[in-house]
């Protein structure tokens, strides 16, 4: 593949994505246009198929049909190293069954940067040192990851994904094993490295508060389909919101700020 890739006015575009699981379609005729430096949310009720999205569009399950392009190029013509390098991605049931320190699982989020047989270069020792106080476990780095809470150990595999720097990284529900005080981390840092790195960042949310506060772009997703993408004030509409997940909402507004606060169930 030639390293020079082309720029487009889209980091990663993906369009017309169905996928199909045991039989069924799941995600019907979806487009995923993603520039760089934004904080782009995925939002939608359970069995939505918002995490079947990600994964079809990053190649772990087969599209039936689509296209997708990464800087402008076919993404399949990207090595598994040069996707490595360039995009990171934290899976929603991701675990550590090995009772291995925390700083050695983040290292291996620096492994498509290690030459072949060779140790972690000093670069390495402080991406991982960065990336371990910007998600607040560095205190946890000698600690076995089996021996941490969800939360932490939750914590621990983002430093993982962070630690390669990526272009673009993909979060499924990230904070949905949090506290009220790492969701805000959490949120303020994935803003603090779109804006820092130029970087993008997808994030799949069940929390509409964050989703409203923090994303510039959302993409509402109902039954596999899309409902609505654009800023996060077009796309929770009342309307929206009622068909794609069944409630009314109160709109909260400080300092500027717009947050989405879900209210009562109503029928959809």
């Amino acid at each position: 593949m030639d390293s020079n890739k082309q720029t487009c006015s889209h980091l990663f575009d993906a369009r017309g994505i169905n996928v199909c699981l045991g039989g069924r379609r799941v995600v019907h005729e979806v487009d995923l246009a993603l520039r760089s430096g934004e904080l782009f949310g995925i939002v939608g009720a359970n069995g939505s198929g918002k995490s079947t999205l990600l994964r079809g569009v990053l190649g772990f399950v087969p599209c039936e049909s689509g296209e997708v392009r990464f800087r402008g190029e076919d993404f399949s013509s990207y090595s598994g190293r040069e996707r490595a390098r360039e995009i990171g991605y934290l899976p929603q049931d991701a675990e550590c069954g090995w009772p291995i320190a925390a700083e050695r699982v983040v290292m291996l989020g620096r492994l498509p940067f290690l030459a072949p047989w060779g140790g972690p270069a000093e670069e390495d020792v402080r991406s991982v040192a960065s990336a371990m106080a910007s998600v607040d476990v560095a205190g946890l780095a000698r600690r076995p990851v089996t021996q941490l809470s969800g939360g932490e150990r939750l914590r621990v595999l983002l430093a993982r994904a962070l630690a390669g720097n990526p272009a673009l990284l993909f979060a499924d529900e990230p904070s949905s094993g949090l506290d009220p005080y790492h969701q805000l981390q959490l949120m303020e840092l994935f803003r603090g490295h779109v804006h820092a790195n130029g970087a993008t960042v997808v994030v799949v949310l069940h929390n509409l508060a964050l989703a409203s506060r923090f994303c510039d772009r959302l993409l509402l997703l109902n039954e596999g389909r899309t409902v609505a993408c654009g800023p996060p004030g077009e796309v929770l509409q009342p309307g929206h919101l009622q068909s794609a997940y069944g409630i009314e909402a109160k709109i909260l507004e400080s300092g500027g700020q717009r947050a989405v606060i879900p209210w009562r169930r109503v029928e959809k």
